[in-house]
């Protein structure tokens, strides 16, 4: 299976030179980093650009009428989450923005890949507008591959250790509505209210509206079980949550149509030096007369 990230290839570097601020790019420090390691990082949920991302949602019938209680016992559940009233730490703000919706997930992290390449729309949402590179990875669809081949940061492999964690991929399924947790009767009192259904946490993680469905993203998470002793809330540094991944999954780095030639050349000298083998490197070009982009090699 082939599977494609789509991210930013520069940064801009900030030096005090006689007391004056020099600015210039710079390879992005992470990418550098990930290529040199066979690193991937994951991210928290509360960093995606969708707000309503790996929430579980909970519905009312007749929500105009009983909006409050709603509201009320949305707030019940959350007081025993997070123990303290809404404020501006990042926890709480992910946790309270979507109070409509539902209530977020804390239990995993996601790295997000797309199951196409040469994408106009991800190149441009997501590879700083052709600044950027595709990687293209090469993956086994065994999870027992996975586990054969990968290797887990200290981070995770702590989790994993101590707290059950485990990991698993699957492909974004996109639907009009997303599964809920409904209340069975919404004029009971609150401290009567049940659910008539059950919930799997994958409706959360990979389930997304409509709208996204041009990323055709294929997601790894990591995941900790719900209610169990750890958590992980908005706000935690991820930098030290990555899989390293066996080099010869890397097969192929396309540069965007903006991204400088000696930019390309450092990156191509980062891969040739950090073990790879047989990584093709191309460039993506406007196409004479028609109205899209593809790639060559470069």
């Amino acid at each position: 299976m082939k599977l494609y990230r789509y991210v930013k290839a520069l940064e801009i570097e900030e030096k005090v030179v006689d007391g004056k601020i020099t600015r210039k790019s710079i390879v992005n420090k992470r990418l550098k980093n990930s290529l040199q390691e066979s690193k991937i990082y994951f991210s928290h949920p509360a960093s995606f650009n969708d707000p309503l991302e790996c929430t579980i949602s909970i519905t009312i019938d007749n929500y105009d009428i009983y909006a409050d209680k709603y509201r009320e016992y949305i707030e019940s559940i959350l007081s025993k989450i997070i123990g303290c009233p809404e404020d501006e730490t990042s926890r709480n703000k992910r946790i309270y923005e979507a109070i409509e919706f539902g209530i977020p997930v804390e239990n995993c992290l996601i790295i997000c890949f797309a199951k196409s390449d040469n994408n106009q729309l991800m190149w441009s949402h997501y590879a700083d507008q052709h600044q950027g590179v595709c990687l293209c990875y090469e993956v086994p669809d065994a999870k027992e591959e996975w586990d054969a081949q990968i290797k887990w940061s200290d981070s995770i492999a702590f989790y994993m250790k101590n707290f059950n964690m485990d990991y698993f991929g699957n492909s974004v399924v996109y639907q009009s509505k997303r599964p809920s947790l409904h209340v069975a009767d919404s004029s009971l009192p609150i401290e009567e209210w049940t659910f008539e259904n059950d919930y799997k946490i994958e409706d959360a993680v990979f389930v997304k509206p409509e709208c996204w469905r041009y990323e055709q993203e294929w997601r790894l998470g990591v995941f900790l079980p719900i209610g169990g002793k750890a958590a992980l809330a908005a706000g935690i540094n991820t930098s030290s949550y990555h899989a390293v991944l066996p080099t010869e999954w890397l097969k192929e780095i396309t540069f965007g149509l903006r991204l400088d030639r000696k930019y390309s050349d450092e990156i191509i000298e980062i891969v040739n030096g950090s073990g790879y083998n047989d990584v093709t490197f191309r460039k993506a070009k406007m196409v004479h007369g028609e109205f899209r982009i593809i790639s060559e090699p470069y």
